[in-house]
């Protein structure tokens, strides 16, 4: 990108005119529809804050914002004072501080950052400090540290970069502003292969557009400006649809005005993508329906905005933030109405060229951008009060001692189980952009008392249980199951634990007594291998994965009642170890494996439940006694949540016959705390932590001592 020594101190002021408004370039763009309708906006305030957080390191504009999978936030580029960055950092939300973390390879800003479904990042285009780019590069979380991987063919500013399901990265449009010109060309990403193939183009070449992937895996491209044969600016209201599954373009209904530089959200509550603002700060929204191929207009914003950001918070309101202004304001999908959300704190005129980022624990946090002529390094945090727990659509069937498995695309498996007191074959899966269940056809046998694991290329392991030593495998690609060789010995309630090198070790459960054998399944070989017996036979016991490779075993019923010992796998020797035993005999407790590498375990027993709770260290191999819990607790659920914490929910104990009551462990302190109740009383439910920070409450048993398919997402405390 070509800078001049003398031009103004932000360069990017003619370039945001040529993306955000072909108006300054004299293109006529009307500021309303002629006849579309005057909707009101609500003036209700939201119960909502802001406050300062710490800086980032460097001031930055046009930067990207990626949350990682542990719920950290990785700031990659941007510039500020004439000069594009490679630097970046990290901002913990559990600590509110930032700090560095490997540096990109060239300085680029005005890129786009896509968190893969393996958790890397990948950073595409931009402009560096003399040119366009076309490299695109990959952030490791766990060391890092940044790769180049292949770049794309033409060097691209401002692009849209879509995650499709399958994995892949669809980069469409673009532009470069020395010779002024965009592109109408697309290409792919496969991380798999580290490639870019080419891909149909877009009808008309786009920059300053939108993107936005809809439930039906398709991509919905909107507005944005390009170059006429002058080289004129034109505004566009044009929309288009891109399928994956053929690798084509088809026209869809275009909005009821030219747009450019706005945002574009799904609203997975009314299934309909919202766009907002953009143009001459426009003021204006509207909604897409991909059911209908319709857009309908809906209230306007208090104030026109462009280059602002918007963000889906938890409990379903989008918020915007920015744009020109101080302010910010949120949308009901249910009202169809916008509410002032309060005004940012650490700028004293406006934001705009900014990132917003919803955190694991429901906050929005605000990193860079301008304050009329100056670059920020300020970050806030944008806080509302939400109900920490939401419904989510009822399951086709009810069931409990289910499985729940995350798969690679963010969506989640649950099958099997008890209804009515038999087992049940069928399974489902919920999308949580959508907040839907599907179905995930039928396994081969009904099940229950059963495991499953997820293997390393994405297929899901399912054995045991009542039906014996039968094992199949789920397909995602196809969504169909397939029986495998069984294991050597009928297993109800084993463990299953997915091994370092890919491996899944199958250990304990009951037949006709409880087992000490254990057997290993390898995925290459489709073939399962005996493993060293454990030193006691034990079902309904945990195995939990520590983070040097080995596998921790606790408690269980070994015959007698509610054992004590504890073992430990070693995958490499083939061998167990006795690593002592835990204070109190327990079955169907729960095992949940900290931060720290530290393993947390609490309640269990069968009807009574139990309080109690205990730490066992890997660094001396010895366990302790932490904090009880509030309620006692038998078949409940755990899970670690983003920011360290362990939720605990539901369950049962000799006083309720069932739980909604739910409450979080804080290991730093050794406490527990109370968080809001679950809507629907539980016990033998699952939990399952998603990929966008909230977690999952799957089934289980009520009060009416029935199975329920209800259903809830924990939002954060």
């Amino acid at each position: 990108m070509k800078r001049n020594v003398g031009r103004s101190r932000l360069f990017n002021w003619a370039v945001v005119l040529l993306v955000a408004g072909a108006w300054a370039l004299g293109c006529d763009m009307p500021l309303e529809k002629p006849g579309a309708p005057k909707l009101a906006s609500s003036q209700q305030s939201l119960t909502a804050s802001w406050a300062a957080t710490a800086s980032m390191g460097l001031k930055r504009v046009r930067h990207t914002a990626t949350r990682l999978q542990d719920g950290r936030v990785l700031v990659a580029g941007g510039h500020s004072d004439y000069v594009a960055h490679a630097t970046c950092e990290l901002y913990d939300p559990v600590t509110g501080s930032w700090t560095p973390t490997g540096a990109l390879s060239e300085g680029r800003d005005g890129h786009t950052a896509t968190r893969l479904q393996d958790g890397r990042v990948l950073v595409v285009g931009g402009g560096g400090q003399q040119t366009f780019l076309a490299s695109a590069e990959l952030y490791d979380p766990a060391t890092g540290t940044w790769s180049f991987t292949a770049p794309m063919s033409v060097a691209r500013y401002k692009p849209t970069a879509t995650l499709l399901p399958d994995g892949r990265v669809l980069v469409v449009g673009g532009t470069r502003y020395w010779p002024r010109d965009s592109f109408a060309s697309a290409e792919l990403y496969d991380p798999a292969t580290g490639t870019w193939s080419s891909t149909a183009p877009i009808s008309v070449p786009r920059a300053g557009h939108a993107a936005e992937l809809l439930p039906n895996g398709k991509v919905l491209v909107m507005g944005g400006h390009g170059y006429d044969a002058q080289r004129n600016s034109q505004l566009y209201s044009s929309a288009e649809l891109y399928d994956p599954a053929t690798g084509t373009w088809a026209p869809a209904a275009a909005m009821s005005q030219t747009r450019a530089a706005f945002t574009a959200t799904w609203l997975p509550g009314v299934s309909k993508v919202l766009v907002a603002g953009g143009g001459a700060s426009l003021a204006s929204a509207e909604l897409y329906d991909p059911s209908l191929d319709t857009w309908t207009p809906t209230a306007p914003m208090a104030g026109g905005r462009d280059e602002h950001t918007a963000t889906l918070l938890g409990n379903g309101h989008l918020l915007v933030v920015g744009g020109r202004t101080l302010t910010a304001e949120a949308y009901d999908p249910a009202s169809g109405t916008w509410s002032p959300a309060g005004s940012q704190v650490t700028v004293t005129y406006h934001r705009y060229w900014h990132q917003t980022t919803l955190l694991p624990n429901g906050q929005v946090l605000v990193t860079g951008g301008l304050d009329s002529d100056y670059e920020h390094a300020s970050a806030e945090l944008f806080s509302v009060q939400h109900e920490p727990w939401v419904r989510v659509g009822q399951m086709a069937s009810s069931r409990r001692y289910h499985f729940e498995v995350l798969l690679e695309d963010g969506k989640v498996l649950v099958g099997g189980g008890y209804l009515n007191n038999r087992p049940v074959a069928s399974a489902e899966l919920y999308d949580p952009v959508t907040a839907t269940w599907s179905s995930a056809g039928r396994m081969n046998v009904a099940r229950v008392a059963m495991v499953a694991t997820r293997l390393r290329d994405g297929r899901v392991l399912v054995m045991g249980g009542d039906s014996g030593g039968l094992a199949e495998i789920y397909e995602p690609a196809t969504n169909s199951w397939t029986l495998i060789p069984p294991m050597s010995t009928p297993r109800t309630w084993p463990s299953s634990t997915l091994l370092p090198d890919g491996r899944v070790l199958v250990a304990g459960g009951s037949a006709s007594g409880a087992l000490a054998s254990a057997e290993i399944y390898e995925p290459r070989l489709n073939t399962w291998v005996r493993a060293a017996p454990m030193q006691t036979a034990r079902y309904i016991h945990t195995a939990t994965l520590l983070q040097n490779g080995s596998v921790l075993v606790t408690g269980g019923e070994g015959g007698r009642g509610m054992l004590t010992s504890t073992e430990l796998y070693d995958p490499v020797s083939n061998t167990w170890t006795s690593v002592g035993s835990m204070r109190e005999g327990r079955y169907f407790h729960t095992a949940t494996l900290l931060r720290d590498g530290r393993v947390l375990v609490t309640g269990g027993s069968w009807y009574t439940g139990m309080a109690s709770a205990e730490l066992y260290s890997p660094a001396t191999r010895t366990w302790s006694s932490a904090a009880p819990m509030s309620d006692a607790r038998t078949w409940h659920a755990a899970v670690l949540l983003p920011n360290g914490q362990v939720l605990v929910s539901g369950g049962r104990n000799s006083s309720v016959l069932n739980l909604t009551r739910a409450e979080l462990y804080t290991p730093a302190t050794d406490t527990w705390s109370s968080t809001s109740s679950m809507l629907v009383p539980r016990t033998s439910h699952t939990l399952t932590l998603l990929q966008n920070g909230r977690v999952l409450a799957v089934g289980g048993e009520t009060n009416s001592a029935s199975e329920t398919s209800s259903c809830e997402v924990y939002l954060g405390p």
